[in-house]
């Protein structure tokens, strides 16, 4: 079965809509994510770094020192404190855990201490609460020895968002699909508009133009012919009555149904 062309045209033009709208979907889900990603790395880094600047290694135990007075300074340490821990490199003993980071049960042995001190890297960790997302650094002290911080941050706004996002797509798509299927069928029809009228026009002058059968053309053919031999045969007659008689003052004119001459009075 072969569809219209109208039809066709719609068809193929919803196909293309709704694959450029699944990919721009796909594409524009992935630029969000990124986009989200990078924004927490960029402020875990920014703890970490600031967090250095707050940690004193006066006694056997690392300790966290601010000024309560100043707000903005008691956010920032409260934000970067609420997962944190400091491990001993040497010993890979843990020295300090926020509240934050207890219940999740990432506990590290020396080893695994140690391989993080030589790979300065974040890296997300999935648990019970949502994934987190922890930085390493290493700092020293006066005594010169060294320290493995970890500071962590929750990605479960990010992955929440993305969430959302997913699903707003996915309840915007079979509509946006269907309003792309009714443009495709009007622009379909609006693009053969001009090839409509003009297969209109063909029909209305096909219609106009009556097939003449062959036995009409043949009566058509003998009735010409015999009203040209008709005229013809008077038309002759004259013409030799005038050869025959040159010299007489008339001109004889044969009777005929086309010419009839009336007697001048006396």
């Amino acid at each position: 079965m072969t569809l219209p062309l109208r039809a066709r045209l719609a068809v193929f033009s919803a196909l293309v809509c709704g694959l450029l709208l699944s990919v721009l979907s796909v594409v524009s889900y992935g630029v969000l994510g990124r986009l989200l990603n990078a924004d927490v790395t960029v402020r875990l880094m920014e703890l970490t770094d600031g967090l250095h600047g707050y940690l004193r290694f006066e006694t056997e135990l690392p300790t966290v020192e601010h000024n309560n007075a100043d707000t903005a300074q008691a956010a920032f340490v409260q934000e970067a404190t609420r997962y944190m821990r400091i491990y001993d490199v040497g010993s890979g003993r843990l020295l300090l855990q926020s509240d934050g980071f207890a219940p999740m049960g990432l506990h590290l042995t020396p080893e695994q201490v140690r391989a993080n001190r030589a790979h300065l890297q974040p890296f997300d960790v999935p648990t019970r609460y949502g994934r987190v997302r922890i930085s390493n650094s290493a700092i020293r002290d006066r005594r010169g020895r060294e320290y493995l911080v970890q500071v962590g941050v929750s990605l479960n706004t990010m992955d929440n968002a993305l969430s959302r996002y997913r699903d707003l797509l996915l309840w915007l798509l079979p509509p946006a699909l269907l309003v792309s299927a009714a443009a495709s069928w009007w622009l379909a029809g609006f693009a053969l508009r001009p090839l409509t009228t003009l297969a209109s026009a063909a029909r209305m002058v096909k219609s106009m133009l009556v097939p003449v059968s062959a036995s009409a053309t043949g009566n058509t053919l003998s009735r010409l012919i015999s009203s040209v031999w008709t005229i013809r045969s008077p038309t002759h007659a004259c013409a030799q009555s005038r050869r025959a008689a040159p010299s007489s003052g008339r001109s004889a004119i044969p009777q005929s149904p086309f010419l009839t001459a009336r007697a001048a009075p006396a």
